[in-house]
Parts: C-alpha cells; sequence; structure tokens
C-alpha cells in the first residue's frame, strides 16, 4: 500500500518547489509520484514544513569520528596540523588500544552521526586496513547511509608503488557489500607520480572514481614550489620526504591535466585553484571539486573562491572532512557556513552542492540527491513559518532553518 506524504512545501532540487506537495511511496521505499495535494486525499501531512532530499557527504574520514573537538587550533599552520594528525595516530598506538577495534567503532559512530544529521550517503577516505563491517550493516539497517570507500593510497617512493597498486585493484575488484568502490590518490606530497598514473590507469580499467587532495594550502604550495616550507619540515620529521619524486615547480594545473583522464575526479578543497585551473575542470564533466566549507575556514587558507568557479562552469559539491578539522559531521551546517561565508551565491545553488552535485559526483545521483520518481524517499523537512516571495525567497528562508525531521520510508 503507498504511503503519502504531504507538506507545506517540497523542494525536488531537480525540479521547482512545490506548494501543498504529495510524495508517494512504494513499499520497497522508492518514489513513485511527486506532485500537488489532490483535494480530499488520504495523507500523512507532516505540516508547516519544507521537505527536502538527504544530504550527501561528498567527502569525510569517519576514523576520526571519536573526536569530541579538532586537533590542533583554529588558524593554525596546515603543515603543522598533520604533524598534529599523526602524533595523534602514534599516541592512539602507543597508549596500548585496540586500533582497529577503536576504528571500526569510530565508522559506526561516524555513520550514526551522518544519518542522524540527514545524511543519505558518504564518500569515504578509507585507510588500509580498512573494516568494512559498520559499512555493509548500514546499508541494510534503518536509516540506512549508502556508501562510495575511497582506499586511501600513500607512497611517495618508488618501492612503494607496486605493492600500493596491488591493494587498490583488489580493494576495486571485491568490493564491500552495497558501497561503491574508489581510490583516493592522497596528495601530490604523499603520491609517486607514478602511483598516481597506475591509480588513473585502474579508474578507466573498472570505471571507477578518484579522489585526491589537490591545491589545499599554501604550504602545499611552496612544496611543490621550492620544495621548503613546513610541510617539507614535517614530512622531513617523518622520514616521509622524498624530493626526487616531486619535479620542483610541478604545478596544480599538471595534476589537474592527468586527473582529467580518470573515469571520474574527485578534487578535494581546492581552495588554491585559480582561474587557468578553472577552465581545465569546467571543460571535463567528469570532475568536480569538493570544497569542504568549515574545514576551509579552519585553516589560514584565504577566502574561498566558490562564486568564482560556479562561473566558471566548475562543478562543485561539498564534503564535511573529518572531525579532526570540524565541529560536527552535518552537510546541513556545512551548507549554512556556505550561505554565512558567500552572500553572492543563491540559497538554491547552496542546497544543490549538498544534494544532486554531491549525488552526481559520487555516481548516486540514481537514487539519490532529489526528491524524484524512482528515487529513494530519503528527507529532510525544515519549518518554514513565514510566507515567501518567491522560490528563492524559499530556498534562503529553508537554509536559515534547522530539519527537525529526517528519515526513509
Amino acid at each position: 500500500m503507498p504511503v503519502r506524504i504531504a507538506a507545506r512545501y517540497l523542494l525536488p532540487i531537480d525540479a521547482p518547489p512545490i506548494e501543498r506537495g504529495v510524495i508517494e511511496i512504494d513499499d520497497a521505499g522508492a518514489i513513485l509520484a511527486v506532485r500537488p495535494h489532490a483535494v480530499g486525499e488520504e495523507v500523512t501531512d507532516l505540516g508547516e514544513v519544507a521537505i527536502l532530499p538527504a544530504m550527501i557527504n561528498a567527502h569525510t574520514h569517519l576514523e576520526f569520528s571519536l573526536l569530541e573537538a579538532p586537533l590542533g587550533q583554529p588558524r593554525m599552520v596546515f603543515g603543522n596540523w598533520i604533524a598534529e594528525v599523526v602524533a595523534h595516530r602514534r599516541a592512539r598506538g602507543a597508549s596500548g588500544v585496540d586500533l582497529a577495534a577503536e576504528k571500526e567503532s569510530a565508522l559506526e559512530v561516524g555513520l550514526r552521526d551522518s544519518a542522524a544529521y540527514g545524511v543519505a550517503a558518504v564518500g569515504e577516505i578509507a585507510t588500509h586496513p580498512f573494516p568494512f563491517a559498520p559499512f555493509a550493516s548500514r546499508a541494510t539497517e534503518s536509516p540506512r547511509v549508502d556508501a562510495h570507500l575511497f582506499l586511501e593510497l600513500l607512497g611517495l617512493s618508488a618501492d612503494r608503488v607496486a605493492p600500493l597498486l596491488e591493494l587498490a585493484e583488489a580493494h576495486l575488484q571485491q568490493g564491500a557489500g552495497q558501497a561503491l568502490r574508489g581510490l583516493s590518490p592522497h596528495a601530490p606530497y604523499t603520491v609517486h607520480p607514478d602511483l598516481l598514473t597506475g591509480a588513473i590507469g585502474l579508474s578507466k580499467k573498472y570505471e571507477a572514481t578518484l579522489a585526491m587532495h589537490l591545491a589545499e594550502s599554501w604550504d602545499e604550495l611552496e612544496l611543490l614550489t621550492s620544495h621548503s616550507g613546513p610541510m617539507v619540515d614535517t614530512l622531513r620529521s617523518l622520514g616521509a620526504w622524498n624530493p626526487s619524486a616531486i619535479p620542483r615547480g610541478v604545478t596544480f594545473q599538471s595534476y589537474l591535466e592527468q586527473l582529467a583522464q580518470a573515469h571520474r575526479a574527485l578534487v578535494i578543497h581546492g581552495n588554491l585553484l585559480t582561474t587557468s585551473d578553472y577552465a581545465i575542470l569546467a571543460q571535463h564533466k567528469q570532475m568536480w571539486v569538493v570544497y569542504c566549507p568549515r574545514t576551509q575556514s579552519y585553516f589560514p587558507h584565504g577566502n574561498y573562491p566558490l562564486a568564482e568557479m560556479l562561473s566558471s562552469g566548475v562543478q562543485v559539491t561539498v564534503g564535511t572532512d573529518s572531525r579532526a578539522s570540524t565541529p560536527s559531521l552535518s552537510v546541513w551546517e556545512e551548507l549554512q557556513h556556505i550561505a554565512a561565508m558567500h552572500e553572492n551565491v543563491p540559497a538554491s545553488t547552496i542546497l544543490r552542492l549538498g544534494t544532486i552535485e554531491a549525488a552526481r559526483a559520487l555516481g548516486l545521483d540514481s537514487k539519490l540527491g532529489s526528491i524524484t520518481s524512482g528515487k529513494l524517499a530519503k528527507f529532510v523537512a525544515v519549518p518554514i513559518s513565514e510566507t515567501p516571495h518567491d522560490h528563492e525567497d524559499l530556498y534562503e528562508l529553508a537554509l536559515q532553518q534547522q530539519p527537525t525531521i529526517v528519515g526513509s520510508w
């Protein structure tokens, strides 16, 4: 027997808002129809709210979900923060804690918190060895959280390339329950050129998505430009600096041109990208930039060029990054942060970044990201007490609220 959910407004995201709308849902939890409310029709009326599709988190590291606060201090040098992350991991290992069990627990907490925030899917960076069990179970439990699991590849030395590519291919071949599979060659300063080339080849072979941290910090730019700076100092202290693997003066554009050869590529952060970089991204519709708003503001990276990217035709979506640099796993709060920081970007566009664009970036848009017939009935609802002047005003009113209802039908 179909369920009919009604509300004052429906915001499908991929279509104009519907006043006094109804979503008809089948027994399997799929949307049958999205339409105006017929007079006399029996519905479950959620009242004075706007219903939107559930959020999608395009980039996160859930293994840090047990942290109560971000590591380090706001506005600290990024290279020094990396050292804090490494020190945190090493301290946990030295404490005698069962690291495998702790990681699994962190993933379970992260998935549970994500569901509570109305997140329907995550793009998770999976560090080896990775416990897939929490994702397999969460894909069948209610509320279900889908995932795209990106195996992290870290190796700046040539002797690490072959074993890492072997591990990467096994990850793509085996899968993880219902989760999609991708690869994450971590960043220019941690990935040997041959490892990146091999990952791109695997992406094409298996039609897999790549996710790479790129143009994230001034420390990264200084490392690439002159082989100096805080990032080099941190890598040296860890015994992980290999200058022969990184051509001095290599540009972000060079990495973008390589990533453009992949089946699909996510450029994580992109804080320091410029106009020439936008042109490459705009030309390749299999590429997205993943903006992590509150993490970007945690560091002294400068103003994020969101409006410039969008106006240049760059596809942009949103991620929370991890609890090591952001206070929560709420995509909605990330969108509100964007609204506060980028007053020239329309609320309708901002809402797309955490829904349909994120779903497209993760290859999940056939079932998530909008309120559309055939997709899964996964929603959030926010109170709307005022009467909007127009559609854009409605989006603005919605984004000012906090979700009061999250769930699946």
